[in-house]
């Protein structure tokens, strides 16, 4: 997962959107908010998703534009969307599917597990 600041996504727009994109594919972005937001403002979301921006951290603490339009993105919905087919490439452009497995240890038989993989992962060089 990359990491990067609303400033530092805001510097690489319009100019590197494609390039953005792109990466975007195979790689998940999170953008948090500048350390400037002392009054809990929220960024505009939109700029970040239509970018490629899988995750786009808001403040709860106000319901603003930014809180309008994720809500109004992602009510009704497990909590993700799909991204546009533009933005996921191509079936040629993705490598081999790997199967992922995995052991829960520590779990009480009356506690509910609810897991849900939202990215497939892949490998390369599958044999």
């Amino acid at each position: 997962m990359i990491n990067i600041s609303e400033s530092g996504m805001l510097s690489l727009l319009p100019r590197f959107v494609k390039h953005l994109v792109s990466h975007s594919r195979r790689h998940l972005r999170r953008v948090y908010p500048k350390g400037l937001r002392v009054t809990s403002g929220n960024q505009n979301p939109l700029v970040q998703w239509q970018s490629g921006s899988q995750i786009v951290c808001l403040n709860w603490q106000r319901y603003d534009k930014g809180m309008q339009l994720n809500e109004a993105l992602f009510v009704g919905t497990p909590g993700w969307v799909l991204k546009p087919a533009h933005m996921r490439g191509s079936p040629q452009e993705r490598p081999k599917r790997v199967k992922l497995l995995g052991h829960v240890y520590g779990v009480s038989a009356s506690m509910w597990l609810n897991i849900r993989v939202t990215r497939v992962l892949y490998q390369r060089d599958c044999p």
